[in-house]
């Protein structure tokens, strides 16, 4: 009973994440997803402003924990990216708007900021102009196209179903190690912070009584110098 609950709470999960964000012509905006080590990721993007006639292209990175780039494609209208995780930790899927080559030799360079390149993005209308991005992130066994593997190795629904538990199973067992690697690093950090907490303390009572000691040494001293004793 209790295994039948846990299959049915693992079908529940559905690790996916859905937005949208204006990308201007300057500047890059980026979003971080949280992934165990080994787990896929698919993005989806739909990108309706932009045409192929446009004076810009959008660029796709994604980072992983060490800040290294493990994936970049150039977006379209409509699209699709994926990549794997190495690590666990933190991964950067960011979208940044660059001049084509063209229109980066009329404006003198990739990156030019010089006031004739601006007057000719502000004649074009384009100056403030943002496009509306629609992102929608799959991790796990989310990323998989089920359809097309059933289509592929002929499965029927049945093998589809347990093929979905059993890579969610996975997904869970990733996410729960995951999770256990964090809870050990907290629990090293925490107890290193303790150790060094009580080894300042003890320092500081050590102060206090070197401090006290002198104090008594001076001031008797000074009662014997002044023959008060």
């Amino acid at each position: 009973m209790l295994m039948l609950l846990f299959l049915f709470l693992v079908s529940l999960l559905t690790p996916t994440a859905s937005l949208y964000f204006l990308l201007g012509l300057e500047g890059e905006k980026c979003f971080v997803e949280e992934m165990p080590a080994d787990t896929h990721a698919v993005g989806s993007y739909i990108n309706a402003d932009w045409s192929s006639a446009a004076a810009e292209v959008i660029h796709i990175n994604v980072k992983d924990v060490d800040d290294t780039v493990v994936h970049e494609q150039t977006a379209d209208i409509q699209g699709r990216f994926a990549f794997t995780s190495v690590e666990s930790g933190l991964y950067q899927i960011c979208f940044f708007v660059k001049p084509t080559k063209e229109e980066a030799k009329k404006s003198g360079g990739w990156f030019s900021k010089s006031k004739k390149h601006k007057e000719t993005m502000a004649n074009r209308g384009e100056a403030t102009h943002k496009y509306k991005v629609h992102l929608e992130m799959q991790v796990g066994a989310e990323s998989r196209n089920y359809a097309e593997l059933m289509q592929k190795s002929h499965l029927t629904s049945m093998e589809v179903e347990v093929l979905k538990l059993t890579d969610r199973m996975k997904d869970v067992t990733r996410e729960l190690k995951y999770q256990n690697e964090r809870e050990e690093e907290f629990r090293n950090t925490s107890e290193n912070t303790n150790t060094r907490v009580m080894w300042w303390s003890i320092l500081q009572m050590g102060v206090m009584f070197v401090s006290a000691a002198f104090q008594s040494y001076h001031l008797k001293s000074f009662f014997v110098a002044k023959k008060l004793r």
